[in-house]
């Protein structure tokens, strides 16, 4: 909300903002409508509610850009790889499990935690360089093809399942990248 405000204050009046999920805090939800209204941005947002499974991927394809705004270590999210598969640019913090998906520059932009001014500035970026747009949205679907799909997935994890039954008793297996 607080970017949108910021890339509205500079002009730059294209962006639109769609917030989905389900209202389980009414006095949060309510926060943010009053505050997109201080901003003068109440009529760029879209309030679209609990969003069904089946209704999740026509969602994403009417957008271009999935702003991904953790500001906590959450666990690994579905979600950006959802909007990656679908062809969203991915514009997220990197924290938690979010650091096994993004990668800067290649399949998305990151931005500081709780930064409104760090993210109006790449979604400035996105919007100067189509380019980068076009390049990130590429890397996101190639990063659900190579990374993410079924069978690698389930090829890495038996592979893994086969060194903890390997590995002698105590022993703990050794890991990628370790």
């Amino acid at each position: 909300m607080e970017a949108l405000g910021r890339l509205d204050q500079r002009g730059e009046r294209s962006w639109c903002l769609t917030v989905a999920g389900p209202a389980e805090h009414a006095d949060y939800a309510a926060a943010l409508r009053r505050r997109a209204g201080e901003l003068g941005i109440a009529s760029r947002v879209r309030w679209a509610g609990a969003v069904a499974r089946a209704e999740l991927l026509p969602l994403y394809r009417r957008h271009d850009v999935l702003v991904f705004p953790s500001i906590y270590p959450e666990p690994f999210g579905i979600v950006q790889l959802e909007a990656m598969a679908a062809g969203c640019v991915v514009v997220g913090t990197g924290t938690g499990g979010s650091t096994e998906i993004l990668e800067r520059g290649k399949n998305a932009l990151v931005f500081a935690a709780g930064d409104p001014a760090d993210l109006a500035a790449q979604l400035s970026r996105l919007a100067a360089e189509p380019p980068l747009a076009d390049r990130l949205r590429e890397g996101g679907k190639r990063t659900v093809r190579e990374r993410f799909l079924g069978a690698r997935m389930v090829d890495e994890i038996e592979a893994h399942l086969g060194e903890i039954v390997r590995a002698p008793r105590g022993a703990a297996p050794a890991r990628a990248g370790a």
